[in-house]
């Protein structure tokens, strides 16, 4: 028996295949193979809300999901990311390694889901997270909300 890695050259997943030795006349026998996703070449980030109240009072949900180079999700094994913020903002992933500049976290799966929180001052939060040479961000505009304001996001 045959055992081999696979790694996606356009789409990751599952695939059947048969198998067969030329010229022998040997059985066909047919299989089900998964075809693995790179490792991340980009990162997307999305959150729920561009904008949030100043004054720690909002909070959106922000998304990142690494890819490969065919745009598959970048989910064969556990990534070492690290993530900045800078402006007004927080976000609520645990520091695996606080000697480390930004916050080190690993990605599963490919996907990776965080709350950034506002912070008590106006001005535009920025998440950015980072993989090698790799990087993707996303920000938050924070503005104050006076009588008759706006709610944006989730409270």
């Amino acid at each position: 028996m045959a055992e081999s890695e696979i790694l996606a050259n356009t789409v990751s997943g599952y695939y059947e295949v048969t198998a067969r030795l030329l010229p022998q006349t040997l059985p066909v026998k047919d299989t089900t193979v998964y075809v693995y996703p790179g490792d991340p070449t980009a990162i997307e980030m999305t959150s729920n809300s561009a904008f949030l109240k100043s004054g720690g009072l909002n909070s959106t949900e922000v998304d990142l999901v690494l890819k490969d180079r065919y745009g598959n999700i970048a989910s064969y094994r556990a990534y070492d990311v690290t993530l900045t913020v800078t402006g007004p903002g927080t976000i609520d992933v645990k520091d695996d390694d606080s000697e480390q500049v930004g916050i080190q976290t690993k990605v599963y799966e490919g996907r990776l889901g965080m709350t950034l929180t506002s912070g008590e001052s106006e001005g535009t939060a920025y998440v950015t997270a980072s993989y090698g040479d790799v990087s993707g961000k996303v920000r938050g505009q924070a503005r104050h909300a006076g009588p008759g304001a706006h709610h944006a996001g989730p409270r």
